[in-house]
């Protein structure tokens, strides 16, 4: 509705406001969900963030099965099985991961400890872009992702009251996540799959779904009775807490569409310090200054980071454009030459 009333807007102005609304609209949700997850397993004492995941699942593939099957607002593509185990299950396998992984990270450390972490996934990204042979592997960023690993190092000691299986939680899901994001690109274009926010929902969260039931069934099922009750006499915390995990999965591939990566970047360097300030006067988390400052100099590293991947990208583009120029050039001038009565 948004992007449907801005059609008298001047082009230029109206992509800003899109890709502006876009990251509002990423870092409100993913902020909300982050928080209200930690209010459920901590405060709530809704402690199974397996069952949790595969509600969020459930909730986002019944919302886009009647988006696409019932009220058909959007076209279903047509994809084989070959393509949906080739692509659509090593994804949604993966994300499984993620999200169990993650969640349960949150029983263990706190939320602005967790977001700390979170902000070293650009390098990870990176480094798994490189093995999958996506990305050529560039000295340049040698040193910025030292700063980074330095960074990480700082925040993980600082941390007094670290919990070491949570480490190892979240170290999985980020690097899952990695692998995650670099398959979306790899597989889904090699298989030749086009998908929106609402079709990859409606594909890849039934694998998803399938891949956390066993971890579900095996570490949490014994209290089902319990989650049944928890669920049943509190519907509406459930639902919104849903529908949170439905928008934020919206978000997300809104804000790849419509932005760039450098953009997703900073923005979530940005929802991490909000979300950090807010988690730590909600939860009544301590906050460690040697953490803090180890967060700095990630950011800092970041920052480096992004700065020098964009030069790169320019200057490839520009030694690109040089070639086209160039290439053209040289055919015309043959052919004049060719073609002169001198020449002849």
């Amino acid at each position: 509705f948004f992007f449907a009333t801005m059609p008298a807007l001047d082009p230029f102005w109206r992509g800003v406001l899109i890709a502006y609304a876009c990251v509002a609209a990423w870092m409100t949700s993913s902020g909300a969900v982050v928080l209200h997850n930690k209010w459920l397993m901590t405060v709530f004492n809704f402690s199974y963030p397996a069952t949790m995941t595969m509600m969020h699942m459930s909730f986002s593939f019944i919302v886009a099965f009647i988006i696409i099957r019932v009220l058909k607002l959007v076209p279903r593509p047509e994809i084989t099985n070959r393509q949906i185990w080739g692509a659509i299950f090593p994804i949604g396998a993966c994300y499984s991961i993620v999200l169990v992984c993650s969640n349960y990270a949150y029983v263990y450390l706190t939320v602005a400890f967790i977001q700390m972490l979170k902000a070293s996934l650009p390098v990870l990204v990176f480094f798994v872009s490189v093995a999958f042979g996506v990305a050529k592997f560039e000295s340049q960023l040698l040193w910025t992702i030292l700063v980074i690993s330095v960074g990480v190092i700082v925040v993980t000691e600082g941390q007094v009251d670290m919990s070491f299986m949570g480490l190892v939680l979240q170290g999985v899901s980020l690097v899952f996540e990695s692998v995650r994001l670099v398959m979306i690109e790899v597989l889904l274009k090699k298989q030749g799959i086009t998908l929106n926010p609402i079709t990859t929902l409606y594909y890849v969260a039934p694998v998803t779904l399938c891949c956390i039931l066993a971890p579900a069934a095996i570490f949490e099922f014994q209290d089902l009775g319990k989650i049944l009750g928890m669920v049943t006499g509190n519907p509406f915390t459930f639902l919104f807490n849903c529908s949170l995990a439905f928008l934020l999965n919206l978000a997300v591939f809104l804000i790849i569409g419509k932005t760039s990566a450098l953009t997703m970047n900073i923005a979530g360097i940005s929802k991490d310090v909000i979300v950090i300030a807010i988690s730590t006067v909600l939860f009544a988390a301590p906050l460690y200054a040697k953490s803090c400052f180890g967060f700095v100099i990630v950011i800092i590293g970041v920052a480096l980071y992004n700065y020098k991947k964009y030069k790169i990208s320019m200057e490839d583009g520009k030694s690109k454009s040089q070639e086209l120029d160039v290439a053209p050039m040289k055919d015309s001038d043959e052919d004049a030459n060719s073609g002169s009565p001198a020449n002849k």
